[in-house]
């Protein structure tokens, strides 16, 4: 069975890691004209544990359809970790 986290470290310190690099790398806040709406354009909680999760495991590369991930490639957390955005 393959380990995702260090089974040592309490979850606690994943969650606030996950807290520091959303606080980080927060997207933007749009407006939809059609339709008199505002909508969150970015990466969200899930986006960054997928991140942290690649790293944990030494991913080379982390290659993504969803264009919040290119917030990423200017985080000193992921410096190592090609990301890449299709």
């Amino acid at each position: 069975m393959a380990k995702f986290v260090n089974p040592t470290i309490p979850v606690a310190n994943y969650h606030e890691k996950t807290l520091q690099n959303l606080k980080a790398c927060y997207g933007d806040v749009r407006c939809d004209t059609k339709n008199d709406k505002y909508y969150y354009y970015g990466p969200g909680n899930d986006d960054v544990q997928h991140a942290l999760i690649a790293k944990e495991c030494h991913a080379n590369e982390l290659i993504a359809f969803d264009q919040g991930f290119d917030k990423f490639t200017t985080m000193q957390e992921f410096e190592n970790l090609k990301i890449t955005v299709e």
